[in-house]
């Protein structure tokens, strides 16, 4: 047979075909002939069906009472709030004893973590600060894990929180394992120390700004230095002054402030004509006047004809050995609080100091009027 009468014996099969499914169609509105009837109908009763066999009519039946599930342990409390405190008291946390191995409490801590995460985190959020994706979206969120009524919550007392719920909070005693409950709670007493440790170290450091606050007034600090700059200064402005310099270099200002003067701050001493003389750092200078502001932060106006004698200072109007008799601390509280007077400066963006000749001038040398 020739290719193009096969070809055409193909095209009249397949013709044939199409013509035979169109004749044969489906009734979509009859089931399909079941072969097999077994693996389609189940023989015995599906467990929500209803059983003609028992009185109830329910296939699934509740458990004999007092059946106990196998590996369960029992646990004599009730969801109220007197038996959430007795909780506290007669419930110890497997975790809390401090001789076991550390691999085992860092392996049931991680496994905590997992706990908590996933059952935890939707409201709790990802540190226990009530801020979870589920309270960002309306529900009413829960107080932050580390406040005073979570720290205060014993770790029986937690457990019953756990297992039972607590106002908005549901009980987990279904999906959480009485173990992993209590390594949950081992968890969250890890972030619990950790916002104790963190809110210690803020309160501290408020002291000790505090503390520098007093310093930087006791010492006259500002009565040449503001760190406001609705002040208008004497001395160099300190209010963006930890931005542009560190702490070292602060340090060493203030130990040495003639090693190296901040530009425009050199003082400067004028003779007039008349016999008077004015010192002071020059603000502004033309052919026709100078002014300076003196130690009082006053500004003179000196015409340049009345000037007699001028001559720069070469050192410091800020004197030495200002923090000499301060301890250590001392010093650093003094420079915590510089560091608090500090701006947020945009991240790359250069911090510049004003300078009384050069107003907005980027100084990289310490100021040595601190």
């Amino acid at each position: 047979m020739s290719r193009t009468g096969l070809n055409s014996l193909l095209i009249v099969f397949i013709a044939f075909l199409v013509l035979l499914a169109w004749v044969l169609r489906r009734d979509v509105s009859q089931p399909n002939f079941v072969f097999t009837p077994e693996m389609v109908y189940s023989v015995p009763y599906d467990s929500f069906s209803a059983n003609p066999v028992f009185v109830d009519g329910k296939t699934m039946q509740l458990p004999v009472p007092g059946t106990v599930a196998r590996g369960a342990t029992f646990f004599d409390f009730e969801p109220t709030e007197a038996d959430a405190l007795r909780a506290g008291e007669e419930l110890t946390s497997p975790w809390a004893d401090e001789s076991m191995e550390s691999e085992l409490v860092l392996a049931a801590k991680s496994r905590g973590h997992q706990i908590f995460s996933t059952f935890c985190l939707p409201c709790h959020g990802a540190v226990g600060n009530g801020d979870g994706p589920v309270a960002k979206r309306g529900f009413p969120p829960p107080p932050a894990l580390s406040a005073e009524s979570g720290l205060k919550m014993s770790d029986g007392q937690m457990f019953h929180v756990l297992t039972f719920g607590q106002k908005n909070m549901p009980g987990y005693a279904s999906q959480i394992s009485e173990d992993d409950r209590w390594k949950a709670i081992l968890y969250v007493r890890g972030l619990q120390d950790a916002a104790v440790r963190k809110a210690e170290a803020e309160q501290l450091t408020r002291d000790s700004i505090e503390t520098g606050r007093q310093l930087f007034e006791k010492l006259n600090c500002n009565k040449c230095h503001t760190v406001s700059p609705d002040v208008k200064p004497v001395g160099p402005f300190l209010g963006n002054i930890a931005l542009a310099y560190t702490r070292e270099q602060l340090r060493i200002a203030i130990e040495h402030p003639s090693k190296t003067i901040a530009e425009g701050y050199l003082a400067q001493v004028f003779l007039t004509i008349d016999g008077r003389t004015h010192s002071g750092f020059v603000t502004s200078e033309t052919d026709e006047q100078i002014i300076i502001r003196n130690t009082d932060g006053n500004e003179i106006v000196l015409p340049v004809d009345d000037i007699e004698d001028r001559r720069t200072l070469e050192k410091s109007a800020m004197p030495e050995g200002l923090i000499k008799d301060l301890t250590d601390e001392e010093i650093q509280s003094l420079l915590d609080y510089l560091k608090s007077q500090a701006s947020e400066a945009a991240p790359g963006e250069t911090v510049a100091v004003e300078t009384p000749e050069n107003p907005g001038s980027d100084d990289n040398s310490p100021d040595e009027n601190n």
